[in-house]
């Protein structure tokens, strides 16, 4: 059933000001679906204010009423209800063009106002009724301007939750929410660590900021091994590309402690493979400053000939082992 509430207040507001129309619009020359929701719809409640007049294109009411207005209406807002709000504006003035025009600004003017306050706009329905249904006489003039005035009411909607996730549908942003799932206040899945993989998919949860993932939420590893000549630590040009690669990939994701580790194969001595693994790791290092990465969270380390990849009998296998190595260090 419905239930129609009259609010009586004291009114006004001193007002001048402009109004845009992107506020939802009935057209009395068109059947619009706005329409037929106002005088057709179900509604579990409607509140009706007491009208708002203007006089010389200003509101004539006392500072509260559009504050009690707008309090009203907030009590259901802040619920998060169904509602729509009618703004209708009257004007007594018999000129066509005046007739249309100053209906219209009266309704723009207090919708204007409400939705500075915090209504938002797709709430609002916005109607000039021009001359109709004037309740004053138009046989002197304190009476006639009486009748350039706006009526503003309240309509609670059923309350509706279609995907069932808490949010009703007014309020949800994210109307097909998987069932189940927690959702945000505007009904969305939640992303709490905001790497962009909602909660429930999320593998690595709490992952910081400064980190790409992958699908799983989980941070991007990205591997890169370099191998020199006998004897040298000198970067080979043939390494230019996959080392400016591994840089952007690093600008991108700075949150990355970064290890370079040097190893040698087993030509020469233990002492001086231990020596030239650690040289070939700062001369990575030195490339990576030189090409504008941050050094302060880059450690070098040597370990010499101790930890080879492949067979050190064959040349091919030699060479795999005169290599330096990245450990990418990611840390909650």
């Amino acid at each position: 059933m419905k239930t129609l509430i009259l609010l009586i207040t004291l009114a006004g507001i001193s007002f001048a000001g402009t109004y845009d129309n992107n506020y939802r619009v009935i057209d009395q020359n068109n059947t619009k679906p706005d329409y037929d929701v106002l005088m057709h719809g179900d509604f579990d409640e409607i509140i009706r204010f007491k009208e708002i007049s203007f006089k010389y294109g200003a509101m004539s009411n006392d500072d509260n009423h559009i504050d009690t207005i707008y309090n009203k209406i907030k009590e259901y807002t802040d619920k998060k209800q169904n509602i729509l709000v009618s703004v209708i504006g009257y004007t007594n003035t018999k000129n066509e063009k005046d007739e249309v025009s100053d209906s219209e600004n009266y309704a723009n003017n207090i919708a204007d106002i409400l939705n500075k306050k915090g209504l938002d706009k797709k709430s609002i329905i916005i109607e000039s009724r021009n001359t109709k249904d004037n309740l004053y006489t138009n046989e002197s003039y304190t009476s006639t301007k009486l009748s350039n005035r706006v009526r503003v009411a309240l309509y609670l909607l059923p309350q509706i939750d279609t995907d069932g996730d808490g949010v009703y549908d007014n309020y949800d942003e994210c109307p097909e929410t998987p069932e189940g799932l927690e959702v945000d206040e505007v009904g969305c899945l939640l992303d709490t660590d905001g790497d962009g993989v909602y909660d429930h998919l999320d593998k690595c949860p709490g992952t910081p900021k400064g980190f790409s993932v992958d699908n799983d939420g989980c941070p991007i590893r990205k591997n890169l091994m370099l191998n020199f000549a006998t004897n040298s630590w000198e970067i080979l040009e043939s390494s230019n590309k996959i080392i400016n690669e591994f840089v952007e990939f690093i600008k991108a994701n700075p949150a990355y402690d970064i290890k370079i580790i040097g190893h040698t194969d087993n030509m020469g001595t233990e002492a001086s493979n231990l020596i030239l693994s650690q040289h070939r790791a700062e001369a990575l290092k030195s490339i990576f400053e030189e090409l504008g990465i941050n050094t302060s969270k880059m450690t070098t380390d040597g370990l010499g000939e101790s930890t080879p990849t492949a067979s050190n009998k064959t040349k091919d296998g030699r060479y795999q082992n005169r290599r330096t190595v990245i450990e990418l260090i990611y840390e909650k």
